[in-house]
């Protein structure tokens, strides 16, 4: 089952997650897995794996998470008793590669028609009135004058708009599926607490003073074709805090381990010197629990 991480136990460490939608595989490469499957979540349900080493671990994609691209959590938890710790992961799921190359530009535009004349300037201030001349005898009108030729060309006028974009360049080749972001989650402040069986009802952490306990991940079981119900409480008699499903560790028959796990997007939070007791439905039934977050 898994462990917190110790001095001879170097912790479970996810490094890439390739995805293959033809297959409806996850391929989990890391270090420290152990030599028993670990648990496997995503989007908040437990996946299927289909095989394991204690470096890679092939799991099956739902088709559900398949059909919807989009960026989901991966959570990996050691279940080997010579392995500890768990992983978070962002993955991505039925995104495209990097864009191709730019492609070449189009033939320049034709020039587009002139634009609208500018506003006219502010006026300026009106002069001093001259005095008033004498007024003049009206003349006759005189002859229309010969029509003179043309003058020369003015200037050349502004620029003008910017001609239609040209046709778009052929598609580059699609690039690679970039690498899985690596979990911001590791280092001093995640904490991964497990407990061997918490059908009678046990208080498994007490918050340090001064500290804040946030619960990200939460992985139930219960023994063979049971199943049944986990609860966080805030000390023996307080409120609860979370209630997720527990899955079966295997069938009468000796199949595979199905873990439950359960992610909280926001977290559950647990502050200063309050009590994390652990309560599991069937009673009497084997049912291992692993509690993983942040502590800061």
């Amino acid at each position: 089952m898994p462990r917190t991480s110790n001095a001879q136990t170097p912790p479970l460490v996810v490094t890439s997650v390739t995805v293959s939608l033809e297959n409806l595989q996850l391929t989990i490469n890391g270090e420290n897995f152990g030599n028993t499957a670990p648990g496997v979540g995503l989007a908040g349900r437990g996946l299927i794996v289909l095989s394991h080493s204690p470096t890679v671990v092939v799991a099956l994609l739902p088709a559900a998470v398949a059909a919807v691209p989009g960026t989901y959590i991966l959570s990996v938890t050691a279940l080997d008793p010579e392995a500890s710790g768990y992983d978070r992961f962002a993955v991505s799921i039925g995104t495209g590669g990097p864009a191709g190359p730019k492609g070449d530009a189009g033939p320049q535009g034709p020039p587009g028609p002139q634009g609208p004349a500018g506003a006219a300037g502010v006026a300026g201030p009106q002069g001093l009135v001259g005095p008033a001349g004498a007024p003049g005898a009206p003349g006759a009108p005189g002859a229309a004058g010969v029509a003179g030729p043309p003058g020369s060309m003015g200037p050349q006028g502004p620029q003008g708009l910017k001609g239609d974009r040209g046709p778009e360049g052929p598609q580059g080749p699609q690039g690679p599926p970039g690498p899985a972001a690596e979990s911001t989650g590791r280092g001093n402040a995640v904490k991964s607490i497990a407990v061997e069986n918490c059908s009678s009802g046990k208080n498994i952490y007490v918050v340090p003073t001064g500290k804040t306990f946030v619960i990200t991940d939460i992985v139930a079981m219960t023994d063979f074709s049971r199943s049944g119900y986990a609860r966080l409480v805030s000390g023996a008699n307080g409120p609860i805090r979370a209630v997720v499903p527990m899955c079966a560790i295997g069938s009468t028959s000796g199949g595979p381990a199905v873990p439950c796990s359960s992610s909280f997007q926001g977290g559950i939070r647990f502050n200063s010197g309050e009590v994390i007791y652990a309560i599991c439905e069937p009673f009497g039934s084997y049912t291992p629990l692993t509690v993983s977050g942040y502590e800061f």
